[in-house]
This record gives C-alpha cells, structure tokens and sequence, in this order.
C-alpha cells in the first residue's frame, strides 16, 4: 500500500512535465553551436599572432643602437598594420623615450660591527660602524665585459602612423587599439 503512495505522488502530472523540460533543456545546452565565419575573428586571430610574433622577438633584439631598435619596431607596427583589412600603405614613425638600459651584476661586501665602551666614570657609549663595498663582476671570456644581468629595452615615447584607408570605417579605432596593445601609449602620444 505504501509502494503504491510513494509512486502516485512521483510520478505525478508535475514532477512528469518537470522531468520533460528538465530534459528538453539539458538537450539545448547540449547542442553544438555553430560559430559565424566573419572576416573580423580571422583579423583577431592574425593581429594575435602577429602581437605575440612582435613581443618574442622584441625579446631577442639585444645588440644594436636606439635608431636600430626604433627601426626594428617601425617595421614590425608596419607589416602588422599592412595585414589589416581595409588598409593600403603605411608609414611608421616610432620615438623612443632613451636608450636601453643594462643591469650589471655586482658583488655586494658588508661589514657591520658594534662596540659598546664605558668609562671609569660610569659613562657607556655605542659605536656602531658599518661599511658596504660593491664590485662589478665581469666576464672572462668576453675579454673583460661587465656581466650582464639583465636588458631593459627602451621605452616607446611617441608612434606616428599614415595609412591610406585609415578615415573609413572604424579603422581609425583599429588602428588605436593595435598602438595601445603594443606599446601602452596614451592616446596624446600617437598620431593617426
């Protein structure tokens, strides 16, 4: 008698219409979606690669002046911008803020002492003394270069880009957004 309360009461006309939309929603969640093919996905997806490109080999360029630096990221902001649709020639000027700054490695000596003193006359005193010495270390094999620890490439000061196709559209904006993303500019220190 009891079996028979407890399978009324489960599956009645609500817990059954319950159990259906349950179903019929998990059946939509499950469904694949189909993504739209846009040309702006495949201009994200090459603008990624191109900014990871750039960030990797900013990373190798270590020997060279300013002026070959500034060259280096001119040519780099030129073809990423060249890759985006709807934009003809461009031109690139980059200016650097200084030149690149070279951490050495030091070998730091420090010497501390204290010495405390009293009089026949019940006087105390403290000296404290301390000395701190650095020495460059430097390579042997380079034939007496200072080690170097770590690069600090320059930091970019100022982008100046022309490109034909720039006034259409929300190119201008593009063009923004790319400058930003890779060289943290504000919007005073590029020129469209």
């Amino acid at each position: 008698m009891m079996e028979k309360l407890l399978e009324k009461k489960w599956f009645s006309r609500d817990n059954l219409l319950l159990l259906v939309l349950l179903g019929v929603l998990l059946f939509v969640i499950a469904l694949p979606v189909k993504k739209e093919d846009s040309g702006k996905g495949q201009e994200k997806e090459n603008a990624a690669a191109m900014l990871e490109e750039l960030t990797a080999s900013t990373q190798k360029v270590t020997a060279g002046s300013t002026e070959e630096y500034a060259a280096y990221l001119e040519e780099k902001l030129k073809k990423m911008l060249e890759a985006v649709r709807g934009l003809g020639e461009v031109e690139v000027m980059v200016t650097l803020e200084s030149s690149e700054e070279k951490i050495v490695e030091k070998d730091m000596t420090a010497e501390r002492s204290n010495t405390e003193e009293q009089d026949a006359a019940g006087g105390a005193r403290t000296v404290n003394t301390s000395n701190t010495e650095y020495r460059t270390i430097y390579r042997e094999d380079t034939g007496g270069d200072p080690f170097v620890v770590k690069t600090i490439t320059p930091k970019v000061e100022g982008v100046l880009v022309v490109a034909e196709g720039a006034g259409k559209g929300n190119m201008a904006g593009e063009i923004t957004q790319i400058i930003q993303a890779l060289f943290g500019v504000e919007a005073h220190q590029y020129k469209l």
